[in-house]
């Protein structure tokens, strides 16, 4: 498999992640006013958890491909790329304030992930 191909998979499956994350934070709004099987079922089932469930498993399965073709030191690294995604998606999307000082630690690993792409 080509590098350019592989990356390409693990900023795909990164991507799904963090899609997931913020459909799990917008589905989440207001639930789990108490804590127990059922609730947890009637959760889990809500369009938007659902959804964030989807994209966690496409994630994952689109993963283990590019892992199966790649160094787990070389594709690892790559989901702290999620951090910066999240980040930027909770700004974007709901609304959150972003600090310098977390958006200079997002900086400092979107710098790791690239020393390492290219590694």
């Amino acid at each position: 498999m080509s590098l350019l191909l592989t990356v390409g998979l693990l900023l795909t499956s990164v991507t799904l992640g963090s899609v997931g994350q913020i459909l799990y934070k917008k589905g989440l709004k207001g639930k789990f006013k108490k804590v127990d099987v059922k609730e947890i079922i009637k959760v889990f089932l809500t369009p938007k958890i659902a959804g964030g469930l989807v994209c966690y498993f496409g994630s994952a399965v689109i993963y283990l491909y590019a892992l199966s073709r790649a160094q787990l030191s070389f594709a690892y690294p790559f989901f702290a790329s999620g951090y910066a995604l999240v980040t930027f998606l909770s700004w974007l999307i709901l609304k959150e304030k972003i600090s310098k000082v977390r958006l200079f630690g997002v900086a400092i690993i979107i710098c790791g992930v690239v020393l390492v792409g290219f590694s």
